[in-house]
C-alpha cells in the first residue's frame, strides 16, 4: 500500500505487470511508482484511495493501459487530502461505450497534476483527451487472455501524445525504449511498427525479448551470478546470509526455497524460474535456468 519512507527514491514499484480478472487491478495508498502495466476486464483498473487514514503523498501512475473495467478503468479518490507529489500522467483509460465510467476523482485532484492521458468513456478531470473507441486505437481490444492484443495502431490517437515530464518511464511494457517518435506515446506500449514486437498476453509467465534485460539489481545482490543451465547438486555459494532463492515451475508453481551455501537438488530436469530476493532491503532480481 505504502512504504513510510521518507523520499519518494524509496517508493514501492509495480511495474511491466499484465492483470485481468480482478476486483481491484492494483491498489495503492501512496509512495508507489506504477508504471507500463496491462490491466483489462477488472471491476477497477486502477484504484487508489486514503485506505486507512494512512495518508496520500508520493504517488505516480504513468503510462498504463487500462480497459474493459466494470465499474471504471482508473479511480483516483481523496486527491483533495493529498501530501507531497501526486501524479497521473500518460494513461490509456478506455472502455467499450462512451457512456461506462473511465476517470473517476470524486473529490476532485487536489494539489494533483493529472495530464496527459486518454480516454474512451466518461472522464471526471481535465487532464485527459477524449481518444477513439478502442477498436480504432487497438489492434485486437478483445479481453481474453491469449487473444487479446492493446498494442497501438499505427493511427491511434496514442502515439506522440504523451510527456515526458515527472520521470515517465524511458521504456515500455516490453522493455523497449520511450520515445521512438517524437514524444512519449499514451499508455504501456511505445509504437514501434504495425506489430507489437513483444509478448503476447496469456496465462504463465511473461516472456522478455532476446537481447533485452529486466531491471538489472544484481550489484545490490552480493554481484550474485547464476548460470543459465544448471546441473543438479550445484551450489549456490555466493547468496549473503540475507538473502534466498526461491523457485517456480513453468505454471508459476513455488516448488522450491534456497538458502545460503544450500545445494540444488532433487529436481526434474527442464526449465524452471527462479527469484533472488534480499529480505533487509527487499531488492531483487528475476531469472530463467535449465536443469539437467
Amino acid at each position: 500500500y505504502k512504504t513510510d519512507q521518507s523520499s519518494a527514491s524509496d517508493n514501492n514499484i509495480v511495474r511491466r505487470n499484465a492483470i485481468w480478472n480482478t476486483p481491484e487491478g492494483i491498489f495503492a495508498v501512496g509512495q508507489t511508482d506504477i508504471d507500463n502495466n496491462v490491466i483489462f476486464n477488472c471491476d477497477y483498473g486502477i484504484n487508489v484511495r486514503n485506505y486507512g487514514g494512512w495518508g496520500m503523498n508520493d504517488l505516480y501512475i504513468r503510462n498504463n493501459t487500462i480497459y474493459h473495467c466494470n465499474t471504471t478503468c482508473l479511480r483516483l479518490d481523496d486527491w483533495n487530502i493529498a501530501t507531497g507529489e501526486m501524479v497521473c500522467i500518460n494513461n490509456a483509460c478506455y472502455q467499450d461505450t462512451i457512456t461506462a465510467s473511465a476517470i473517476q476523482a470524486p473529490d476532485g485532484i487536489g494539489p494533483g497534476y493529472v495530464a496527459y492521458n486518454r480516454h474512451y468513456g466518461q472522464s471526471q478531470v481535465t487532464g485527459s483527451t477524449l481518444g477513439n473507441h478502442p477498436s480504432q486505437e487497438f489492434i485486437n481490444p478483445n479481453p481474453v487472455p491469449g487473444t487479446i492484443n492493446l498494442y497501438p495502431k499505427s493511427n491511434a490517437t496514442l502515439l506522440n501524445t504523451g510527456t515526458q515530464s515527472y520521470n515517465a518511464p524511458d521504456d515500455d511494457f516490453n522493455l523497449l525504449s520511450r520515445p521512438y517518435g517524437s514524444y512519449w506515446d499514451v499508455g504501456a506500449y511505445e509504437w514501434r511498427g504495425l506489430n507489437n514486437p513483444g509478448w503476447q498476453i496469456q496465462e504463465g509467465f511473461k516472456e522478455i525479448l532476446i537481447g533485452v534485460e529486466e531491471d538489472n539489481v544484481s550489484e545490490n545482490l552480493s554481484g550474485l551470478y547464476v548460470p543459465t543451465i544448471l546441473r543438479q547438486g550445484y551450489r549456490l555459494e555466493n547468496l549473503s546470509k540475507n538473502e534466498l532463492m526461491i523457485i517456480y515451475n513453468v505454471s508459476g508453481r513455488k516448488i522450491r526455497t534456497i538458502y545460503p551455501h544450500s545445494v540444488i537438488n532433487n529436481l526434474s530436469s527442464g526449465v524452471y524460474f527462479y527469484r533472488i530476493e534480499n529480505r533487509d532491503n527487499k531488492q531483487m532480481i528475476c531469472g530463467k535456468i535449465i536443469v539437467f
